[in-house]
């Protein structure tokens, strides 16, 4: 798949799970088998900045990988990681995902190594780049925990727009959270 936008090009070669954008820098890939332990270890070292709390172990993470979905066509929720063509920054979400209205929530994390450098800038932009040009989305959302400012600082800057606030939605740490909704219109 590719297309002309501001003369960048995003193309798509899924018989090998990489899709890339010369825009962004960034090679998006399915997640495959290979990374569960990574992702477990993210998982666990950025509990704090999630909505859920998650007790797992390895077995629950295989679990998880395991119950993703297989539908090429029209997928729930894909997971992506992003490369930098050398190593793997972080991971990316689309969840949620519905087909008539045109919307998904995103997430994502960047590995403990890649933080503070711009690359979730450049996996957010990619990201919403995929949401639009190959699942054809018109809105992503998301929801970031009050506290973490770099995240809120990332989506607006990418132009998400608060829309909302949910006071004391989530507790953490022997407190309650609010959490801050954004939209994007792609």
């Amino acid at each position: 798949f590719s297309s002309r936008r501001r003369h960048t090009r995003f193309k798509c070669d899924w018989s090998s799970d990489v899709c890339s954008s010369d825009l962004y820098e960034l090679i998006l890939r399915k997640v495959a088998k290979d990374d569960i332990k990574k992702l477990f270890d993210l998982k666990i070292e950025t509990v704090n900045n999630h909505h859920r709390t998650v007790i797992i172990n390895e077995s629950d993470q295989e679990r998880w990988f395991e119950s993703i979905d297989r539908n090429t066509q029209f997928p729930a929720s894909v997971f992506l990681i992003g490369s930098d063509g050398r190593e793997d920054v972080g991971v990316i979400a689309i969840s949620d995902i519905n087909y008539i209205s045109r919307n998904g929530n995103v997430s994502c994390d960047i590995f403990p190594r890649f933080r503070g450098k711009g690359y979730g800038t450049k996996l957010i932009q990619s990201g919403i780049r995929f949401a639009k040009e190959v699942l054809n989305m018109h809105k992503l959302c998301c929801e970031i925990l009050d506290y973490n400012v770099a995240s809120k600082k990332m989506v607006e800057k990418n132009g998400f727009v608060q829309e909302g606030l949910k006071k004391q939605q989530v507790f953490k740490n022997g407190s309650y959270v609010d959490s801050v909704v954004y939209g994007l219109i792609i």
